[in-house]
């Protein structure tokens, strides 16, 4: 399912609004520590939405849209590889980042996904 328009969106948004993805990881992050080893990554969005984290700071101001939650998801789980587990992933345009690029601020490779199916090795039948 590859949505290279809502990569793109993704990642000049993320660009745009790198204090979106430290309240992410923050409350992420709080999450954990709260004792929850699985939790849901559309809840963190509410939570960030409507102010409702416990972060010392408000987290109102944020215009979030529900687009990106899956690229936040994966985001995390990138920059927090022993956390992975924490949000249950399904197929989605947010597979296509490659996040190691997007925290280096290489937009290029971010978005320089190269179709898997297209690496695979042609199956051939000998008869």
């Amino acid at each position: 399912m590859r949505n290279i328009g809502l990569a793109k969106r993704f990642v000049a948004h993320h660009l745009a609004h790198p204090e979106v993805w430290k309240a992410y990881e923050l409350l992420a992050l709080e999450t954990i520590s709260s004792g929850r080893e699985n939790f849901g990554v559309g809840a963190l969005t509410e939570m960030l939405r409507w102010d409702k984290s416990d972060l010392g700071e408000p987290a109102s101001g944020y215009k979030l849209t529900n687009d990106f939650r899956a690229f936040y998801a994966r985001l995390f789980a990138h920059s927090h590889p022993e956390h992975a587990e924490l949000f249950r992933y399904s197929e989605s345009a947010a597979d296509y980042v490659d996040y190691a690029c997007l925290l280096c601020g290489d937009i290029e490779g971010a978005l320089g996904w190269v179709d898997p199916q297209l690496s695979l090795p042609l199956e051939t039948e000998v008869m």
